[in-house]
């Protein structure tokens, strides 16, 4: 009986030294992305203003996801020339797009704001009704604006 709990013991332990060395490994890398592909991600940050409505995203008709209060819609698109647009009849009588042109390599950030819009630190600013806009924020600004939003209160 003490041999059988000496030899599960030993187990156990070349087990845990087994698992061990393999926590110094490198961790796997993500496969490369096809260099055409363009990430583009939408964000919407909290706003009283119609927090129960909500847009959904399409590129090129395509419907990818809603931007409801506090959401984050993450797609890639090949580089070229696209047609962005949201929709929602609760918010806007028609659809409302933009085209742009997305440069391979390149990662763009949109943040949809509603209510009235305050400061001009996004870029090309698309006001899609009176109370809806959407900025090309700079990446930076982007991702810790996203990381502020989704933390826990």
């Amino acid at each position: 009986m003490t041999m059988k709990i000496l030899r599960g013991a030993s187990l156990a332990a070349l087990a845990l030294a087994a698992l061990v060395a393999g926590c110094g490994a490198e961790p796997p890398k993500e496969p490369p992305r096809d260099p055409n592909l363009v990430a583009v991600t939408f964000y919407r940050p909290h706003s009283d203003l119609h927090a129960a409505d909500y847009p959904f995203v399409y590129a090129d008709k395509d419907k990818k996801g809603a931007l409801n209060d506090k959401a984050v819609v993450m797609l890639d698109v090949m580089a070229g020339t696209h047609r962005m647009s949201l929709a929602n009849p609760a918010l806007w009588e028609a659809e409302q797009f933009w085209t742009f042109n997305a440069v391979a390599g390149r990662k763009y950030f949109f943040r949809l704001r509603l209510g009235e819009a305050e400061g001009t630190e996004g870029a090309l600013p698309r006001y899609v009704s009176r109370y809806a806009r959407v900025d090309e924020v700079p990446e930076a600004a982007a991702k810790a604006e996203i990381a502020a939003m989704l933390a826990p209160p």
